[in-house]
């Protein structure tokens, strides 16, 4: 590999060529209108300005988040890192977001914050304050926009768009080891959880797995999306970027937008999909997908009794049916967990 000195020559000359656009390829926009303001994807990367809890980051209005750059891995032996990314593409997501966090908070009141895990927003929505339960949890709280096109921001198609952002994006995994994707509809169903999500979700996510996430629980290979990505692992970030490349000639042409089962279908076709299935992905018991099932039958997924006692325990539930927040609460506490006091329960 080389010194260390030569590494950062190799790293610093590719930024250069990044910057020039020799490394960045346009996303695919075959269908799409030609307005591409604000979201050109060429030239250098973008960075989020880091915040303390309850203050509102300012962007960096600089154009291109490069989703699609080839980065080389880490070049110092900086401490690990983590971060939760919580993508964002209505207001009304950050008040389920509120609400959810409210009865089930990352920490502690009274806690200090984590050093080793941040809290991004992935959003191009004007947020009016990032102030959420539990911000003082993470070390940093941020927004980074993911500059979607006018073509892809609609709900179909933001959020693989910003499933390759957060993958493939330069400034994250120069940052971070691995990251966790909790999108709103993705919530917590225990007190306290930040300590548990770090050590049995995100640190896991190392070496040969890429992605720690929740098995579909109707069964079969495929999985939910929110979960956790290994970003320091470079046959990864290649296999990404061919899936990219397929997701946006393939599956997108044929109405198919889910970029979680998706890959699945990718790996098949490439011919990896053994070790994908078996080495690269693992199932989470502490992340549980209920889908499309309604949220009484989602109480089995919830109830660590059916899985063999409290540790490990479910720590965030994904359902479709949790987008309001007027009725997410009483979603949650009464038809979830099957009692109003359920927060003792989980607690």
């Amino acid at each position: 590999m080389g010194s260390r000195k030569q590494r950062v020559a190799v790293v610093l000359a590719l930024v250069a060529l990044v910057a020039g656009g020799g490394l960045v390829k346009q996303l695919d926009t075959r269908g799409c209108s030609k307005d591409t303001s604000a979201a050109t994807v060429s030239g250098a990367s973008s960075s989020a300005q880091p915040r303390s809890t309850g203050a509102e980051s300012r962007d960096n209005k600089r154009e291109t988040p490069p989703i699609d750059a080839v980065s080389a891995t880490k070049i110092d032996d900086r401490a690990e890192k983590y971060a939760i990314i919580v993508p964002m593409h209505a207001v009304t997501q950050l008040e389920v977001m509120k609400t959810t966090w409210k009865i089930f908070p990352p920490c502690a009141a009274d806690a200090r914050a984590a050093q080793i895990i941040d809290l991004i927003f992935l959003s191009d929505v004007d947020l009016s304050s990032l102030d959420v339960t539990g911000g003082h949890c993470f070390q940093r709280v941020y927004r980074l926009r993911p500059f979607i096109p006018s073509c892809y921001n609609v709900y179909a198609q933001a959020p693989p768009y910003c499933f390759f952002t957060m993958i493939l994006h330069l400034d994250l995994d120069r940052t971070y080891d691995a990251i966790l994707q909790v999108e709103a509809d993705s919530v917590p169903v225990k007190s306290n959880w930040l300590d548990a999500a770090v050590e049995n979700i995100l640190k896991p996510t190392s070496g040969e797995v890429w992605i720690h996430a929740a098995k579909n629980e109707r069964g079969g290979n495929n999985f939910n999306g929110n979960g956790a990505y290994n970003l320091q692992n470079d046959e990864f970030r290649q296999f990404i970027i061919g899936y990219r490349e397929w997701f946006y000639t393939k599956a997108v042409n044929s109405g198919d937008t889910a970029f979680d089962t998706n890959m699945i279908t990718f790996a098949k076709e490439v011919g990896s999909f053994g070790n994908f299935s078996n080495t690269h992905l693992r199932a989470s018991k502490s992340l549980r997908n209920c889908d499309l099932m309604s949220l009484t039958a989602c109480r089995s997924a919830v109830d660590a009794s059916t899985w063999g006692g409290a540790t490990p325990e479910a720590l965030f539930v994904h359902s479709h049916d949790l987008k309001d927040p007027s009725r997410v609460r009483s979603q949650i506490l009464v038809e979830m967990l099957g009692r109003d006091d359920g927060i003792r329960q989980f607690k």
